[in-house]
């Protein structure tokens, strides 16, 4: 079938991305056998993908706990990184009203995004000064999870303020154009009906000297 090389594609994918986070976080395979991401094309039906979805969200739940249970969050930094990101949200949340503040802002958390790379390498070699393990791995994982999300969600907060504040923007400018607009209707209406109004003198005054 068409289907078996990017069904066999996909199973080597899921399966190195898998061991990456084993291997990075030390987590144990127990319990996540035989979970299986993708199969045989023969099988692709309407029970597989249900089966898919549901193997897919044990895999991701099975993750998700063993990526937090392998850091250890009593230690200050990572505290104090949590609450960081929880002060940025704050402040995302009560400067809504300064949109030059904001595109300052927003111009920080893009540009501490992009150096996520260059922190991860310098905190990989420096890390026993203020860690009690190794987080910071060659492909990025923890730092992309702890440091670059939230950053970005705070980010998408932004974001979503300035696209409220324009679309209540827009509405009020239409608003108030559409009532310029229906003023000058009135206007030009009580125009032409005085317009009307001398016309219809005129012609009776005609009318008055012709007789």
């Amino acid at each position: 079938s068409f289907l078996e090389p990017f069904f066999a594609d996909l199973n080597s994918a899921s399966n190195e991305a898998i061991e990456i986070m084993y291997d990075v976080f030390n987590i144990s395979k127990t319990g996540s056998q035989g979970i299986t991401i993708f199969g045989n094309a023969n099988e692709f039906n309407a029970s597989y993908i249900q089966e898919i979805a549901q193997n897919q969200a044990a895999l991701a739940w099975h993750e998700f706990r063993g990526f937090l249970a392998a850091i250890d969050w009593s230690e200050r930094w990572i505290v104090g990184l949590c609450c960081f990101h929880i002060i940025l949200l704050a402040i995302a949340l009560l400067s809504k009203h300064y949109n030059t503040f904001q595109i300052i802002f927003f111009c920080f958390l893009t540009g501490s995004v992009y150096l996520a790379e260059t922190m991860n390498k310098y905190l990989g070699q420096n890390w026993k000064s203020f860690s009690r393990q190794n987080y910071f791995d060659k492909r990025g994982v923890f730092i992309s999870v702890m440091w670059s999300t939230p950053l970005l969600l705070v980010g998408s907060v932004i974001l979503i303020q300035n696209l409220w504040s324009a679309s209540n923007l827009l509405v009020q400018v239409l608003s108030c154009w559409l009532s310029q607009a229906h003023r000058s209707c009135i206007i030009l209406i009580q125009v032409k009906r005085q317009e009307l109004k001398q016309r219809l003198r005129q012609a009776k005054k005609t009318d008055a000297k012709t007789e």
